[in-house]
């Protein structure tokens, strides 16, 4: 008796489990690896469609900005984005189901970076049961963007021209030294020879 009595019991909480248990979401990334500038989807996936969804998604604000969000088309949100660091989403439409929701990031500078997901709670049977989902904890690195290096430049040194009405003077070269000693002598026999013969005039 008592065996039965365990293993009813076991069925019961087996199909508690199962009716409380909803399909496991996954939050992914567009990239794994960015480049400071660069933007980021974060999706969160559930595995089954809802009409509603609402979940808290935590970021590093140093190294990302909150940028936006993509609804699923014809759904009502409310986006809360006053927080540093913390994005809160609400979204319901009661006649069209979906199955994800996007938030966009844009990354600020380098590091790595955790996104986490909580507090998620979906639609989850025909009752309309709102149900805690489990999430995913994905990491996003950030290298410092590429800086191109600066085109190298060619000095060049401008021509001197001459302005219209101005000469440019020209080197001159001075006589050397012993050009003048050899004028000088010359010009020193000439006025001896000239003296003695106006002396031998003067004597006859």
């Amino acid at each position: 008796m008592k065996k039965t009595l365990t293993i009813i019991t076991i069925a019961l909480l087996a199909i508690l489990t199962l009716a409380t248990t909803v399909n496991a979401a996954k939050l992914e990334v567009s990239k794994t690896d960015v480049k400071a500038g660069d933007e980021v989807s974060v999706t969160l996936s559930l595995d089954k469609e809802s009409h509603s969804l609402e979940f808290e998604l935590k970021y590093d604000a140093e190294l990302f900005e909150y940028k936006g969000y993509t609804a699923p088309e014809g759904w009502t949100m409310v986006v809360g984005t006053k927080t540093a660091g913390l994005v809160l989403v609400s979204g319901v439409n009661p006649t069209t189901a979906a199955d994800k929701m996007t938030i966009t990031f844009t990354a600020k500078k380098d590091g790595a970076a955790k996104f986490t997901a909580s507090d998620l709670v979906t639609e989850e049977d025909t009752e309309g049961k709102m149900e805690e989902l489990a999430v995913k904890e994905v990491e996003v690195k950030v290298e410092q963007k590429d800086v191109a290096p600066e085109p190298e430049t060619e000095t060049t040194t401008p021509a001197t021209t001459a302005k219209a009405g101005t000469t440019t003077p020209k080197k001159t070269n001075n006589p050397k030294t012993g050009d003048n000693v050899v004028v000088y002598a010359g010009l020193a026999v000439v006025a001896i020879v000239a003296v003695a013969a106006v002396a031998k005039k003067y004597a006859k």
